[in-house]
């Protein structure tokens, strides 16, 4: 007991240095931790630190037990409170980051989410999308008619995904989950007209976010007289991915638009942040909805001639991967010259902004070489992206580059480098983009939290 007693300065020191060791390698094979590293230099330099404190407890460790009884009473006393201390913060680190006691969902309102596979009549199959607290088995009645089609589970589960395929354009539907509430939506069109909304960056779950003008945009969006199609989200639902209680907290929200109005959410870097990644797939992309040749986190939405590339952009160009470059390349190729072919990801290409920890938020160099070529090479017409929380207008090269953020998150502060491809920018607002296609005619309109508008813009396809 008393050799113990004089070797737990020495182990505790060893056994601090080791959880550093492993929470810095954990955090850094996590999805969008690189990026984070890259572009944050506050979050660069606490990895440093913490990587220098992992490699001092080693070394300490490594002194006593060379030394054994030679070392001091205090170099023992204060090993054994900084180990102490560190031991305390990595289990707890891992515990928060690695969502460990963050629990599940609990049982969420439903999701009408866009599968990504096209049905038989030109438009994306849907997919009731939800979650229970228990386990159990569902029954979902859908259908256009008076008689409702009924698809029962086989198995019991906590998420449950039902899928609604063949949906004919500009069809009004109804569902229900067992004898819940019945949920409307109307099934896009392929007429060449579709009316969608655009936006990005709520937030939920962080201090300087405004969830009281979310829901004033949401309101506007879910309203039938205002006749929107589609929701297209461009990421950063949540300030903190691996928090499930945010997920919670945003699709409590969001489904007075996203139960009735069909919806896609591209991934953003918040929403991937360390053990976000999996919360994103789960709630947003479960497998069970992924049908043939649709990806999880990058995807296309078919609506007759109008064509929607979510892509999987979230810090900068480092999670545009190879396979992804490829699969981008394959459907611009396949889409027909006369048709619209439009964008929509996290991460901008060029923008407007200010230098935050040491990265410069304004035309992003990475994105624009890596990807762009790609867009003018194919005839892109519209990109959609937030990450930078200011409304924004842009064009270069015949593209109509547009950021529609935040959602309901803090706004950035004045620009210090304005955009030479700048065509406007909200500064200071909270809004949405109203878009609406006519044939090669599409309307542009910047809305704020009130559904003001503060900007149109139309223009003609190429």
């Amino acid at each position: 007991m008393k050799n113990l007693k004089k070797r737990l300065p020495s182990v505790m020191s060893l056994a601090g240095g080791l959880l550093v060791a492993l929470f810095l390698w954990w955090a850094l094979i996590q999805h969008g931790t690189i990026g984070l590293l890259r572009i944050n230099l506050l979050a660069r330099w606490g990895f440093i630190l913490l990587g220098l404190l992992g490699m001092a407890l080693l070394a300490l460790a490594a002194l006593m037990l060379w030394l054994k009884d030679g070392v001091k009473k205090w170099i023992q006393i204060i090993a054994l409170a900084v180990s102490t201390g560190t031991i305390i913060i990595m289990l707890a680190g891992f515990a928060i980051t690695g969502g460990i006691f963050a629990g599940g969902t609990g049982n969420s309102p439903p999701q009408l989410f866009m599968t990504g596979h096209t049905g038989v009549y030109g438009i994306t199959d849907m997919a009731v999308v939800f979650n229970t607290e228990k386990s159990c088995v569902n029954t979902l009645y859908w259908g256009a008619g008076e008689e409702l089609l009924e698809i029962e589970e086989t198995a019991p589960g906590r998420q449950h995904v039902f899928i609604l395929e063949d949906l004919q354009p500009g069809g009004a539907y109804r569902y229900r989950i067992n004898d819940g509430p019945v949920y409307t939506f109307t099934a896009p069109a392929v007429d060449g007209t579709v009316h969608f909304a655009v936006a990005g960056d709520a937030h939920f779950g962080a201090p300087a976010s405004r969830g009281d003008y979310t829901a004033q945009m949401l309101d506007y969006i879910s309203r039938p007289e205002n006749g929107f199609d589609m929701f297209l989200f461009a990421g950063d639902l949540v300030e903190y991915g691996f928090a499930t209680g945010q997920w919670r907290e945003a699709f409590e929200a969001f489904s007075a638009v996203s139960s009735n109005i069909p919806t896609a959410m591209a991934a953003g870097n918040h929403d991937t942040l360390f053990s976000g990644l999996g919360n994103y797939l789960e709630l947003c992309r479960p497998e069970g909805m992924v049908n043939g040749d649709s990806f999880r986190l990058w995807y296309r939405l078919d609506v007759g001639r109008v064509h929607f590339l979510v892509l999987d952009v979230e810090w900068s160009a480092e999670s545009f991967s190879r396979e992804q470059e490829q699969w981008l390349r394959a459907q611009l190729e396949s889409i027909p010259e006369d048709e619209w072919k439009i964008v929509i990801n996290h991460g901008y290409y060029y923008a407007s902004g200010l230098r935050i920890h040491g990265w410069g938020w304004y035309d992003n160099p990475e994105t624009i070489e890596r990807i762009v070529p790609l867009f003018e090479e194919y005839g892109v017409d519209m990109v959609f992206s937030g990450h930078n929380h200011r409304l924004e207008l842009l064009e270069n090269n015949g593209i109509v580059y547009a950021v529609g953020a935040p959602f309901g998150g803090s706004t950035d502060a004045p620009v210090v480098y304005t955009s030479p491809s700048n065509l406007w920018d909200g500064t200071g607002e909270r809004g949405f983009i109203d878009v609406v296609i006519e044939d090669d005619e599409c309307t542009l309109i910047f809305r704020n939290h009130e559904a003001e508008v503060l900007k149109e813009y139309a223009f003609s396809r190429k």
